[in-house]
């Protein structure tokens, strides 16, 4: 894969590929957005300041009529995106909180390592993309639910440790499957429980 031999250095071809790809319409492109400003919720839902208006706004959302878009040749995009979706590592956050298991650790610090090379490799940033869509809406599922200390255990001993041993002997790709599959598993989880929430509802309404 790229992203074990790649350099960090400024690609103004990646940069403009990312700005187009990723940021161009939305506040992330602007460049009174700065990145390094921002409030935080613990399971994502950063918003960053505008400098112009004087509030804080998620990087994703669509501009307003201020708009001042940044040059991708002269600005890294890539590491401006990194900034916005890269923070966060939602699922293995929230694990490892609820199974108090310390950021410090190597399990944690190691799959942590993986998801940001996931998300700078060009090959399996569709991956890394769609991982950052979801991985925050489950990981506060998984806060919330009734049964999340089991749960988070199972996770822990089915996927965590699978992908950190993986991981351990050099065998990334099969490292990235097993943490995919986790959070393929879990997407359907909680598509399942919503889905029986809502019929549900739909019993009570008829009745």
């Amino acid at each position: 894969m790229g992203w074990l031999f790649g350099d960090s250095s400024f690609d103004k071809s990646k940069s403009s590929r990312c700005f187009y790809n990723e940021l161009s319409g939305k506040c992330g492109s602007c460049a009174y957005m700065n990145p390094h400003n921002y409030i935080s919720g613990f399971f994502g839902g950063d918003k960053y300041k505008c400098v112009e208006r004087g509030s804080y706004y998620p990087w994703n959302d669509r501009v307003c009529s201020r708009l001042n878009e940044i040059d991708p040749e002269k600005v890294d995009c890539v590491e401006r995106y990194r900034i916005f979706t890269g923070r966060k590592y939602f699922i293995l956050s929230v694990i490892c909180e609820i199974l108090n298991i310390n950021t410090d650790s190597a399990l944690y610090q190691n799959i942590k390592t993986l998801i940001d090379l996931v998300r700078e490799d060009e090959s399996t940033v569709l991956d890394a993309i769609e991982y950052n869509i979801v991985g925050a809406q489950i990981a506060y599922q998984i806060a919330n639910d009734s049964d999340k200390e089991n749960l988070c255990y199972y996770l822990f001993k089915e996927y965590l440790v699978k992908t950190y041993i993986f991981i351990q002997e050099n065998e990334e790709f099969k490292a990235i499957e097993i943490y995919k599959e986790m959070v393929k598993n879990l997407f359907y989880r909680y598509k399942k429980l919503e889905a029986e929430s809502i019929n549900d509802c739909d019993k009570c309404l008829v009745r």
